[in-house]
């Protein structure tokens, strides 16, 4: 649903399946997306699941200054589907921290890039992300919710439909030798950001960022204590995000193959399972990567974008109708649109 916040207007979030190859699985339709939540009013429950297909811009420099110079970008990402863009605003914190004068400008470029999307059909999820929000740095997630509340003070309008956080401790090199005490960091800088949220009077859809075995899988975290509970990060943030109408955890189930118990779908499964059987209403999206990263299992690099876009349409096909699935989430779209060529 789009943001609601106590002093913003909202826009409303077209969808459209994957353009297929000729020779690709064709994908199902899923009627709309996400539907805009009237202004001041509080969101209901989310009846449209699977169908979000979104992707991530990392690239601050491809529309900041001049956010018009993305107008090609806008109409590439929708021409393969995508419906919503994460957009990257993370320079708003650090120009916050240098008392920059540029933050006004790069705030209104923001303005300016989500209502062109918004007139392209395309939503926008602002990002924020550093893995030492959860660890070192406790002011940085409060900072950015602020840059959004200052964004939408200014500009009511604007039809922001949410913010995400993708803040990774586990890609610190402390993780290994402290993964117990980095996740309980973790849940803190999810309940300070929970908090923050709340406080600045935010409503509409709150994202945070997970891989796949933070449900426990592979054993590759701990069960930790939190607040009198004991589980895995997974089912703990559930509860930390419980108060909140709209929520949504992207997991990172990075698999080039659907299929087996390694493949994208059983890694995803069990972070749906861990959902319902919480009773949360927190929503899921399935994480792809198609950037050039190691290991090679775990991306679309190098293959076709036939491979990627029937993947796509597996995943969708084998969650289709549950509840907790609210589609897929690509990183990234520089890479994406060079795995699937104009």
């Amino acid at each position: 649903m789009v943001l609601a916040l106590a002093l913003a207007g909202v826009g409303t979030a077209l969808s459209s399946p994957f353009t297929h190859a000729a020779d690709a699985v064709a994908a199902s339709s899923h009627g709309p997306g996400r539907r805009a939540t009237p202004v001041g009013a509080t969101a209901g429950p989310d009846q449209t699941t699977g169908t979000e297909r979104g992707a991530y811009e990392w690239d601050t420099s491809a529309w900041w200054p001049d956010p018009s110079d993305y107008a090609g970008t806008l109409a590439r990402v929708k021409s393969l589907g995508v419906t919503t863009l994460y957009v990257d605003i993370t320079e708003a914190v650090t120009l916050t921290e240098d008392h920059s004068s540029e933050l006004g400008s790069f705030e209104s470029a923001f303005v300016q890039l989500v209502d062109e999307a918004g007139g392209d059909g395309l939503g926008v999820d602002a990002v924020g992300g550093d893995p030492r929000w959860a660890t070192a740095d406790s002011a940085g997630p409060v900072e950015l919710l602020a840059a959004v509340s200052q964004i939408v003070a200014r500009t009511p309008e604007i039809p922001l439909e949410g913010v995400q956080f993708d803040v990774e401790p586990w890609a610190l090199k402390s993780w290994a030798r402290h993964r117990a005490a980095d996740a309980r960091s973790w849940l803190r800088f999810v309940q300070r950001t929970v908090s923050a949220w709340s406080s600045d009077g935010l409503r509409g859809r709150l994202g945070f960022t997970v891989p796949y075995w933070f449900d426990g899988d592979t054993g590759g975290v701990p069960r930790v204590t939190w607040d009198g509970s004991t589980g895995y990060p997974l089912e703990l943030a559930l509860g930390i995000l419980s108060p909140l109408d709209e929520t949504v955890l992207n997991v990172m189930a990075y698999r080039n193959a659907t299929a087996g118990p390694n493949g994208s779908i059983a890694l995803f499964s069990g972070n749906m399972d861990a959902v319902l059987g919480a009773g949360s209403h927190t929503e899921l999206l399935a994480g792809q990567e198609t950037g050039d990263v190691r290991p090679a299992e775990t991306t679309f690099y190098g293959m076709t974008c036939a491979n990627f876009e029937t993947a796509a349409s597996q995943i969708t096909d084998a969650f289709d109708g549950d509840a907790p699935f609210e589609g897929i989430a690509v990183d990234d779209v520089e890479s994406l649109e060079a795995l699937c060529p104009s």
